[in-house]
């Protein structure tokens, strides 16, 4: 626990630096920047390690996997068999015998790729944003993308991260890397192909003009799983056990509060999104496609919230990573009206959740 105390103390003397420097300079210099994310990655990566996972978590369900494979080797017969990436991960934390570092390099690689993506944008586009929109961006990626998530889930954590910096890639013209990146998080989890395939189909006007279709998603969820499992390829198969493992599961497994929060959010970044596209007619076709896709997952989210409250909260975490191209455009239009609808849900969010970590896991 002492090792907690002192990589918290870290994160929170890191905290205050960076506020201090935020709101006494016009803009954060790009070499203090750089530091104070890379101070911030390594405390949130060594909580991550000092994580003892309680057998209600996913994490707990890892570790047991990687002993399963450091008995069998490779070739063992797993949950991630056709996760060919996750499972050569795992196969190479069982040889260390060390089963912390699977949360500490999935939390290092997340953020690493969230504050390298968030401090390229701020330097491009500070002068079109104002210290508001700066901690709107943040506030809403702890708060959607939460470290809960981050430490005990890995497999989405890691795939959502890879899948964020492609679509960063892309936008950036460095297509060859981001196809590359797009194939390895696939094989990290089996929904980046959904994903990938609604990210496609933003650039055909025929779904973009009928994308609120995506609302009814829980009416056709059932045809699309016997679709996929019958398909001749394990990845297919993989996608379609799961999307019948969320429709036979409990609803709502979040606490209620928390529940219409996330739906609160979800509902207002789609009007967000709205309000961009249609004041959005100066843009670059790249933008526009963005914003069709951050509110595709957030419909494709509320489209199945009669199945499972999970699929919502996985496509805000996903969308966490693209906000600031949100807010980015946005603030080319209008000012950002709604900050305090903002901060109140993501703190309802952030408390929620460290209290959830709590309960769950306890520290070495």
């Amino acid at each position: 626990m002492v090792v907690v105390y002192l990589f918290l103390l870290l994160l929170i003397v890191d905290f205050i630096y960076v506020s201090i420097v935020f709101f006494r300079n016009k803009e954060i210099p790009q070499k203090k920047l750089t530091i104070v994310s890379i101070v911030a990655v390594i405390a949130l990566s060594g909580i991550a390690y000092c994580i003892i996972p309680g057998k209600t978590t996913d994490l707990y369900a890892h570790f047991e996997t990687i002993k399963q494979i450091s008995f069998d080797g490779f070739s063992a017969k797993t949950s991630v068999d056709n996760l060919v990436i996750i499972k050569a991960l795992f196969f190479m934390i069982s040889k260390t015998n060390n089963y912390h570092l699977l949360p500490m390099v999935i939390t290092l690689i997340t953020y690493s790729i969230y504050f390298f993506i968030f401090n390229k944008m701020y330097y491009k586009n500070n002068k079109n944003l104002k210290k508001i929109d700066i901690i709107n961006i943040l506030i809403l990626f702890f708060a959607l993308c939460n470290f809960y998530y981050i430490a005990t889930g890995i497999k989405t954590a890691l795939a959502y991260s890879l899948l964020a910096l492609s679509f960063y890639l892309i936008d950036i013209n460095k297509k060859k890397l981001a196809y590359f990146l797009i194939l390895i998080s696939i094989f990290c989890h089996g929904s980046v192909l959904v994903l990938v395939f609604f990210y496609l189909l933003c650039n055909f006007k025929l779904f973009t003009n009928y994308r609120f279709v995506l609302i009814f998603t829980f009416l056709f969820a059932r045809l699309a799983s016997v679709l996929f499992i019958n398909i001749p390829i394990s990845i297919f198969q993989y996608i379609g056990e799961k999307i019948i493992l969320y429709i036979n599961r409990s609803t709502f497994t979040l606490n209620p509060i928390v529940l219409v929060t996330e739906i609160i959010l979800a509902l207002l970044l789609i009007y967000r999104t709205q309000k961009v596209i249609i004041c959005k007619k100066n843009e670059n076709d790249l933008n526009l496609k963005n914003i069709y896709y951050i509110q595709s997952l957030l419909l494709l989210g509320i489209g199945t919230i009669f199945l499972s409250d999970i699929i919502l909260e996985r496509m805000l975490m996903l969308v966490a990573f693209l906000i600031p191209k949100l807010i980015i455009l946005e603030n080319k239009n209008k000012k950002n009206y709604f900050f305090v609808i903002d901060i109140f849900c993501s703190i309802i969010l952030i408390v929620y959740f460290i209290v959830r970590l709590i309960n769950h896991v306890s520290f070495l």
